[in-house]
């Protein structure tokens, strides 16, 4: 070997010992950190392994609403029909029949007004179906019409 190659080799050697020397101080940082790289890589086959089945139960979701969607566009475009073959006869109905239901429903409400007020009134004096209601006497300041007999 020639002094340029001896001082090229005892250079490389230097250098390596030099590297080396770095690395047997950071032995302990670099021994986290490949085990912490080896428990991320635990956690992600993990996380792999159970993300299959959620994935699978997305694409059945997925399947399912698409189904549902086709369905009610299905429905809407037979609803649809239905109305436009029903319509001239709501329009008869909306126009004759509405006003008739509105007016009967009106007195429906007028006629459950006066029986519930015929139930409480026969509650508190059941007599009264018998002898009819009886006099509301006079209140305080009120004048009677009635002539006193003498």
């Amino acid at each position: 070997l020639s002094a340029q190659n001896l001082d090229s080799l005892k250079n490389t050697l230097s250098d390596i010992a030099s590297v080396t020397h770095a690395i047997s101080l950071k032995k302990e940082a670099l021994a986290r950190s490949i085990g912490n790289a080896d428990i991320t890589l635990a956690n992600t086959a993990h996380l792999s392994a159970r993300a299959k089945p959620a994935l699978d139960k997305i694409a059945l979701s997925a399947d399912s609403v698409n189904v549902m969607g086709q369905s009610v566009t299905r429905t809407s475009d037979q609803v649809g029909k239905t109305v436009g073959t029903m319509g001239a006869g709501l329009d008869r109905f909306a126009g004759a029949s509405l006003p008739e239901l509105e007016r009967l429903i009106s007195e429906l409400d007028a006629l459950s007004g006066s029986m519930r007020r015929l139930s409480e009134q026969t509650e508190r004096s059941p007599n009264s179906l018998v002898f009819g209601m009886p006099p509301v006497p006079k209140g305080p300041g009120e004048i009677s019409t009635e002539v006193p007999t003498p």
